[in-house]
């Protein structure tokens, strides 16, 4: 295909892919998205049955946000391979490559819905059972606020000092976008078990980097990197610049490498 680029026919694959995503998708998510009002539902009812009373229900801020927590790492988990694991197979695959649209367009398209619309649909779900909570359900209290207050008085420091200038709301995304992208990756790489070959390959990626970085750190000269550190705490402002670099090189590195590879992997990709 000569054009690598056509947005007319970009639009046209991205709502094609948006509404595989929705019929492929879109219910679990729904369901994911749910977690937290499916969870004050059963504490409800079980409270009930076992308490025989309808006091207050003991389900607050930290159950929610844990909840939530766990509701992400299933849709980061389940989502990809759910949405794009036919891509593998050797019939739907086959059909997904024939379709007319570069694998440019494929990969922008991928990017979208994993990294923008997935997050803002949950972003919207989570956010409007939070405000219906803290209006509908007795007990539940504190504020999402408040943590993001705490937070920032943590890694904003004071006028003259702070630790780092990195968005939080960008720095969410960004931990989302990493974790969503190598499920991704192993989605489109891995033929069978996905999930389970995905988790086992990050087990051991991160096994090889402790032992390189182990052994980097075995022959470096360590009274070297005393000195260096000693210097560099010396000086607030040159921690907030080492700080601040470290935190975007660690978000923002890997997520390029990832989705070079799973621009790779699309290109490549035969049956």
């Amino acid at each position: 295909m000569k054009n690598i680029f056509k947005l007319d026919r970009f639009g046209k694959f991205l709502a094609y892919d948006l509404n595989n995503t929705w019929n492929q998708y879109g219910l679990s998510l729904l369901m994911i998205g749910l977690t937290p009002t499916i969870a004050v539902i059963i504490n409800s009812v079980t409270h009930v049955v076992f308490s025989g009373s309808e006091s207050s229900l003991s389900f607050g801020l930290g159950a929610f946000l844990s909840i939530t927590a766990l509701a992400l790492l299933v849709a980061i988990i389940a989502g990809p391979q759910k949405i794009y694991g036919h891509v593998t197979d050797k019939k739907a695959g086959s059909d997904y490559i024939l379709v007319p649209a570069s694998t440019f367009e494929k990969f922008s398209s991928m990017m979208v819905n994993v990294c923008v619309v997935i997050p803002v649909a949950l972003f919207i779900v989570f956010s409007l059972q939070y405000a219906a909570f803290k209006i509908c359900v007795p007990g539940f209290n504190g504020g999402i606020s408040d943590i993001i207050s705490k937070i920032h008085e943590v890694t904003r420091g004071n006028d003259d000092f702070h630790v780092s200038d990195f968005s939080l709301a960008m720095g969410s995304w960004a931990v989302w976008t990493q974790n969503i992208l190598i499920f991704t990756l192993g989605a489109i790489f891995f033929k069978k078990s996905k999930a389970a070959k995905t988790i086992l390959a990050i087990m051991c990626v991160s096994f090889v980097f402790s032992m390189l970085t182990a052994g980097f750190f075995q022959i470096v000269d360590a009274d070297s990197f005393e000195e260096l550190f000693k210097r560099l705490f010396d000086n607030p402002k040159a921690v907030q610049h080492f700080v601040n670099w470290f935190v975007n090189l660690a978000l923002i590195v890997p997520n390029a490498v990832l989705m070079a590879l799973i621009y790779l992997r699309l290109k490549t990709i035969k049956h």
